[in-house]
């Protein structure tokens, strides 16, 4: 995952549908070099977690989101980070729960 990300062992987790986990993470306060990044930040992100066997699923959501892109309605895709086992997609937010909560 992003260096700049942690997600603490007592993270939320959230349905994704069959493709993935979502995990709610925040900025790490610290960068590699030890200088602060976000000092006192509240910034919050979900990250959507694939098996890099559903690179396909994943890279059709990133253009999903990417094709909302600026609507209010669709949430922000703030990157898409790939290692050997897992893609992960950095996204927005919705502290008030997914869609599917809602309906």
């Amino acid at each position: 995952m992003s260096s700049l990300l942690t997600i603490p062992e007592h993270v939320r987790t959230s349905p994704a549908g069959v493709a993935g986990v979502v995990l709610h993470a925040r900025p790490q306060e610290t960068a590699k070099d030890g200088a602060e990044t976000l000092p006192g930040s509240s910034i919050e992100f979900a990250v959507k977690i694939f098996r890099s066997s559903q690179l396909n699923d994943a890279e059709h959501e990133a253009k999903m989101l990417r094709c909302g892109e600026g609507s209010r309605h669709i949430v922000t895709l703030h990157e898409v980070v790939y290692t050997l086992d897992w893609v992960c997609l950095v996204l927005e937010f919705c502290p008030n729960g997914s869609l599917h909560d809602r309906l």
